[in-house]
């Protein structure tokens, strides 16, 4: 298999996925509702944990001569060991197939209004009720992803190389729209002035929060690439800041021309429907084509991106034995001398269906969103460990800190108990879980990784404080203790 660098294979996929549905769908109804002060704020906050995360994932992969294949599992894994890195991955394999079902919910929006006038399509599905409808139009779009996921990260990266351009297209008409004197209806499409404050609606700065959040995950998408890269040490890096910086600069840019646009467009319509920017700017001249072309080459690249992820994050985790042994075959291609995760890709589609059939696009949203603050709030603290562990292995050549760590594990768990306390309370239990059965069945009750070097400062911290205690004969006691320990796993039982 090709191998790819840091623009083809980090920041192209990272790119197209984070502007992706929320960019277009979602984005648009956050504005008008929140405001601009406090969707600007939202934007950034969510950045900052992205950013974060990225400072935690630099430090892990500059300080590991290989990483391999799982992207964000694969860091984790080495530096949390196999329990608790591997329920980090199946976690994070889960958030990502979750993402695949919302880009093709995402894909459909658009979609079913124009099959809508296809006469056999119609007759065949205009019956149903249009959530219905798209959950219909969105598992095709899943099948097709599917089909191409079959076929390969080569022909996926061809494809997205193209994409990329349309994309960058589509995002510019959004930009130089104000500059056009657009109308809607006969009255200007603009209103002169910003929407600071937001319609008043009852949404909460978290839920809206939730529903955003997804749109800056995308950073996943070529972080997944790591073991498809020539040199992933330095492309993970780099690709992904890149990445990031770019895309928060977009963001950030159409929140304010949203934010310019008349305030009633912007309002969800008496029969539920969300205002998105395709309908926006509807009666404009090309703009609305663009922008429809943008939506679909969008959420069909962040799709597509995932399928490229989430099936190699499930391959690495059975070739590390994380999974039982029914799932084994995760790890072959179809054919014996292959090594595309295929069977990864089937079961990946079978799980996208349910989050399909689940809701709308808001709603998957949120869904998305709470399992990637999940599993980005365990990437941060595997890296605040690193850092405060003081191992003499541990010396990457990223400049994080470890207060920038900590900053994306509490915030990440911060914002999901806001979101919804009982959500955050099983997310945190499902955590420890799957934690405890991976503890005991795959690692014989040893921890891993970076846990020698916490523990052992503790420790160390712990008898420097002695120091400062006067014991007395009260307290006298003999004390002798002995440390023996394993260099690897499968020593431990021998010591």
């Amino acid at each position: 298999m090709k191998q790819f660098n840091t623009f083809s294979g980090v920041f192209v996929p990272s790119f197209e996925a984070i502007l992706g549905a929320v960019l277009f769908l979602i984005l648009p109804m956050l504005t008008g509702v929140m405001g601009l002060w406090k969707m600007l704020a939202i934007v950034v906050f969510s950045n900052t944990v992205t950013l974060a995360t990225a400072f935690s994932i630099a430090d892990s992969a500059t300080n590991i001569e290989r990483i391999g294949a799982g992207g964000m599992y694969a860091v984790s894994r080495r530096s949390l060991g196999r329990a608790f890195g591997g329920s980090i991955g199946i976690q994070l394999f889960l958030a990502q197939t979750a993402s695949i079902g919302f880009y093709a919910i995402g894909f459909a929006e658009p979609l079913q209004e124009i099959l809508q006038r296809v006469a056999f399509i119609n007759s065949a599905i205009g019956s149903f009720d249009p959530l219905v409808q798209k959950q219909i139009i969105a598992t095709f779009i899943a099948l097709i992803a599917f089909l191409t996921g079959i076929a390969g990260a080569n022909f996926i990266v061809k494809i997205q190389m193209v994409i990329f351009v349309v994309l960058i297209v589509s995002v510019s008409s959004i930009f130089i729209a104000p500059a056009l004197n657009l109308t809607s209806n006969n009255l200007p499409l603009f209103s002169g002035s910003v929407n600071l404050r937001g319609s008043g609606l009852s949404m909460g700065f978290w839920a809206a929060f939730a529903a955003f959040f997804p749109a800056v995950t995308g950073i996943d998408a070529g972080v997944g690439m790591s073991g498809s890269l020539k040199d992933p040490k330095s492309s993970l890096p780099k690709g992904t800041f890149m990445a990031i910086g770019i895309t928060s600069l977009v963001y950030i840019g159409i929140t304010v021309v949203y934010s310019l646009i008349q305030p009633e467009l912007l309002s969800t319509s008496e029969g539920g429907q969300i205002p998105t920017a395709s309908t926006i700017f509807a009666q404009a001249p090309f703009i609305p084509y663009l922008i429809l072309t943008g939506i679909l080459v969008a959420t069909g690249s962040s799709a597509l991106s995932y399928f490229m992820t989430a099936p190699r994050t499930a391959q690495a985790m059975a070739k590390d034995r994380i999974l039982p042994r029914l799932f084994n075959f995760l790890k072959r291609d179809f054919s014996g001398k292959g090594k595309e995760p295929r069977w990864a890709t089937v079961l990946t589609f079978l799980i996208i269906l349910p989050v399909i059939w689940s809701g709308d696009v808001t709603q998957a949203s949120m869904v998305v969103g709470i399992c990637f603050l999940v599993v980005y709030g365990w990437v941060n603290l595997a890296g605040f460990l690193e850092r405060i562990s003081g191992n003499p292995s541990f010396r990457p050549t990223s400049r994080g800190h470890w207060s920038i760590s900590l900053y994306g594990f509490v915030t990440c768990m911060v914002a999901i108990s806001f979101f919804n306390v009982w959500v955050g309370v099983g997310v945190i239990v499902s955590q420890m879980l799957i934690f405890m059965l991976l503890f005991k069945y795959k690692s014989q009750n040893k921890l891993e990784g970076v846990w020698w070097g916490v523990l052992f400062s503790v420790m160390n911290w712990g008898f420097h404080r002695m120091k400062k205690i006067v014991q007395g004969t009260k307290n006298w006691r003999p004390i002798m203790n002995i440390f023996c320990f394993a260099d690897k796993l499968e020593e431990s039982e021998q010591t």
